[in-house]
């Protein structure tokens, strides 16, 4: 599974972990690193706001908010941080920092 950034045809992750389950988006990536290829999506049933932790996660994240393909919102967590989205979001993709991603770019899954 691949996402990319429409808006400017960039690869935001090439490979693509899904968590749907309460319990897999409440352990996210806890305890895991991942490369620059690599992201998860925090898949929701309804449209809604969230909080998101950064507990026991030992890197840096985007955090990628996506509702309706559109990019809504945008941050970056530091390890041991939480923020809350403020913006009622589909899903959450967490990649790595550096990616060319902005409010109002289109977003694609590929699968």
């Amino acid at each position: 599974m691949k996402i990319i950034n429409q808006t400017n045809d960039e690869i935001l992750a090439s490979e693509v972990r899904v968590c749907k389950s309460l319990l897999s988006k409440a352990k996210g990536l806890m305890l895991n690193l991942i490369t620059t290829d690599q992201g998860v999506i925090l898949k929701f049933n309804k449209q809604n706001n969230f909080f998101i932790h950064g507990f026991l996660v030992p890197q840096t994240l985007d955090l990628i908010c996506v509702r309706e393909d559109i990019v809504v919102e945008k941050h970056t967590l530091k390890p041991f941080r939480a923020k809350r989205i403020k913006e009622k979001v589909d899903y959450i993709l967490e990649i790595l920092p550096g990616k060319r991603v902005e409010v109002g770019d289109k977003i694609t899954i590929l699968s």
